[in-house]
C-alpha cells in the first residue's frame, strides 16, 4: 500500500540545524509561480510524454523539472517562466522535463541559485531520445531511502507512519510518499520516497536520532542516491 501524507495548515519549528533553509526551500518551491507555469509550458518544450517515478533509478527527475545547459541559463529560464514569457524561455537553451527521467548525477556542488543549489546531471528521456547533460535545482532531483528489515508488515507500518507524519507536520508544504515492500525470506522494508536528497536525509537522521532515543538498535536506514 502507497500513502501520500500531507502535513497540517501551521508551520511548526524545524529542530535540524543542518538544513536551516529547509522549510523555507519548500515554501518557495510549492508556492513559488515557476511550478504552475512549467505544467503550462511544457508542451512546448519537454522531452517526452508524462513518466512514472521508478524504484530502481538511484536518481531520478521531479515533476516538472526545468534542465537547462548552464547554471546561468537555469537562473534565467526561471525568471522568464515566472514573466509567463515563453518565447524568452526557449531562447535559453532550457527544456521542461516530467518526472520519473533516469539521471546520472555529475556534479551535486553549491552553486547558489534562486531557490537552492545547482546541480548537473546526464539526464536519459524514457522514449529513446538520446541522453544530454543539464543543470537543474537540487530539488530536481529525487532520490529514495530504504528503512528496514522488520518482521512483518505492521512493524514496519507501525515505525515509518509516525516518522513521515513528523516530518510532513514540520515541513507543512512538503509530501513524503512512503510504501511498505516485502522481500524474501519474509522482510518487510519501507521505501521511502521518492523525494529531494535533503528531505531524504532528514528522515534518516530522524531515524537514528529516535532509535538513540529509545536506547535501542537502530534499523537501518539508508539513502539510495549516492552524491559525487
Amino acid at each position: 500500500m502507497r500513502y501520500l501524507l500531507d502535513g497540517p495548515a501551521s508551520p511548526a519549528s524545524y529542530p535540524l540545524r543542518q538544513y536551516p533553509r529547509f522549510t523555507g526551500f519548500f515554501e518557495l518551491h510549492r508556492r513559488d509561480t515557476i511550478l504552475p507555469v512549467g505544467f503550462a509550458l511544457m508542451a512546448l518544450f519537454s522531452v517526452q510524454a508524462r513518466a512514472e517515478y521508478n524504484p530502481s533509478f538511484e536518481w531520478q527527475t521531479s515533476e516538472p523539472s526545468l534542465l537547462c545547459p548552464n547554471p546561468l541559463a537555469l537562473k534565467e529560464a526561471q525568471t522568464a517562466a515566472r514573466s509567463l514569457d515563453a518565447g524568452w524561455l526557449k531562447e535559453t537553451g532550457c527544456l521542461f522535463a516530467q518526472g520519473g527521467l533516469r539521471i546520472a548525477l555529475i556534479e551535486a556542488v553549491e552553486i547558489r541559485g534562486p531557490k537552492g543549489f545547482v546541480w548537473r546531471g546526464r539526464i536519459y528521456p524514457a522514449n529513446g531520445q538520446p541522453s544530454f547533460s543539464a543543470y537543474f535545482d537540487e530539488s530536481n532531483a529525487l532520490t529514495y531511502a530504504i528503512y528496514g528489515p522488520f518482521r512483518t508488515r505492521q512493524s514496519a507500518e507501525r515505525e515509518t507512519k509516525p516518522l513521515v507524519e513528523d516530518f510532513v507536520r514540520r515541513v507543512p508544504e512538503a509530501t513524503m510518499p512512503y510504501e511498505i515492500v516485502e522481500s524474501p525470506p519474509r522482510s518487510f522494508w519501507a521505501r521511502v520516497g521518492p523525494q529531494m536528497y535533503k528531505g531524504i536525509d532528514v528522515f534518516c537522521l530522524k531515524v537514528r536520532n529516535r532509535e538513540l532515543e529509545m536506547n535501542r538498535p537502530a534499523v537501518p536506514c539508508t539513502i539510495v542516491g549516492k552524491l559525487p
